[in-house]
């Protein structure tokens, strides 16, 4: 796997108009874009459930990408999910496995 296959898989995260997303940046070492509409986010709010949408679908974003191969990694600062403006996911790839114990 690499980077750039995972962000093949962008397709199918906002196919629908799921996501609306604007790409930051997208080379073989990261890939960054922001989230600047979730229809996951309105659903759980018009659901009543805003308040934990962010356990039930945002959650699952790092070890996606972990599970994808663990060589990727994610920094998110903010969800629109918890109120936010945009999501900004910054995947990273490294040639190297982090094998340092939490």
């Amino acid at each position: 796997t690499t980077l750039r296959t995972f962000q093949e898989l962008q397709d199918l995260w906002t196919q629908d108009d799921a996501l609306t997303i604007e790409v930051i940046k997208a080379t073989d070492a990261e890939f960054h874009y922001n989230v600047k509409r979730c229809r996951y986010a309105e659903t759980y709010r018009e659901m009543g459930l805003g308040h934990i949408g962010h356990l039930l679908s945002c959650n699952r974003d790092g070890v996606f990408c972990t599970g994808y191969d663990p060589r990727i990694s994610l920094e998110r600062s903010q969800t629109v999910m918890e109120g936010a403006s945009h999501c900004d996911f910054k995947y990273r790839f490294s040639d190297r496995l982090d094998t340092t114990p939490e």
